[in-house]
């Protein structure tokens, strides 16, 4: 009997719905998490198993770090190897949610199985996949990237849950947090309701220390400050280009033959003249085997 009534009692609060593994918890507004964001999300634990306290889980964590990623992605191992850190020696204070952007289900599992960050479930519409959703999932309405107003009004804080009570889907976040590439690490104080960082540096995360320092100015609502080292990595690519572009312009002003325009008619000039002196050399094929004019006569008179 007791047993009976603990299972009416769970019921009530939190419906399962199947997924990726088994159950999806559909909360009511209620029982979600007060932050505007966090209760929206519908959210899977390392092991697949949906996350059906969200206070309680949340409970002693200040810094939520969203990590926009994907297997595929060839830059992102070294960097991805860092936020597990930082997840695994502050399993309390930081909870990090990895929003998938992987193109494949197989994927997002390999991506987020046995991993110590929690995950934005799979099955929300994100991916245009043959394979069908759960039933009860079909039925839970999701925003949509198209609902750009919507979005900007629920990240600023604007938007009350009982006025909309949808979840976010995946593309709906990336696209309301304008997200342009991955990986991206985002970083959301709960006490204050603030994104601090959108763009978190790869060498701010770098190493155990700065991961502390890093963790530790986050707790307290503050944003990181960028080295100039952070600044020179991030624009390695434009600092590389533009010194191309100033020694190109400063040769083009030393001497007009360094001109790109010169130079490939230099280049194509070489190759009409190479084309030219061995179509020359080359013995035609029609002389080669033409016989050679009889010879003349020893006695033969030429006339004057």
């Amino acid at each position: 009997m007791a047993n009976n009534q603990t299972g009416q009692k769970s019921t009530s609060k939190v419906a399962d719905v199947p997924s990726d593994s088994e159950s999806y918890p559909v909360l009511e507004p209620r029982d979600r998490h007060p932050d505007p964001i966090l209760s929206r999300l519908l959210l899977n634990d390392q092991f697949g198993k949906p996350i059906q306290n969200p206070k309680l889980f949340f409970r002693d964590c200040k810094v939520v770090g969203f990590f926009f990623s994907s297997i595929w992605k060839y830059d992102r191992e070294s960097f991805q190897q860092n936020v597990m850190e930082l997840c695994n020696r502050n399993p309390h204070r930081f909870k990090c949610i990895y929003v998938s952007i992987d193109s494949t289900k197989q994927d997002f599992i390999s991506a987020t199985k046995d991993k110590p960050w929690i995950n934005m479930i799979w099955d929300d519409g994100s991916n245009m996949e043959s394979e069908e959703k759960p039933k009860i999932i079909q039925k839970v309405d999701f925003i949509t990237p198209i609902e750009q107003d919507l979005i900007k009004k629920i990240i600023a804080g604007k938007l009350d849950i009982k006025q909309d009570s949808r979840f976010f889907s995946r593309v709906g976040l990336c696209a309301g947090l304008e997200v342009l590439f991955a990986p991206t690490l985002m970083i959301y104080h709960l006490e204050s309701r603030t994104w601090l960082e959108h763009n978190v540096s790869h060498g701010a995360v770098g190493s155990r220390e700065k991961r502390e320092i890093a963790l530790e100015t986050w707790e307290k609502g503050q944003r990181l400050t960028l080295s100039i080292m952070d600044i020179l990595v991030g624009l390695r690519w434009a600092i590389l280009i533009s010194t191309v572009g100033i020694v190109y312009f400063i040769l083009v002003r030393a001497d007009d033959s360094y001109n790109l325009v010169h130079l490939v008619e230099w280049f194509m000039s070489g190759d009409v003249s190479s084309s030219s002196t061995t179509a020359t050399t080359a013995p035609s094929p029609i002389s080669a085997h033409t016989p050679p004019p009889p010879l003349k006569s020893a006695h033969e008179y030429v006339e004057f």
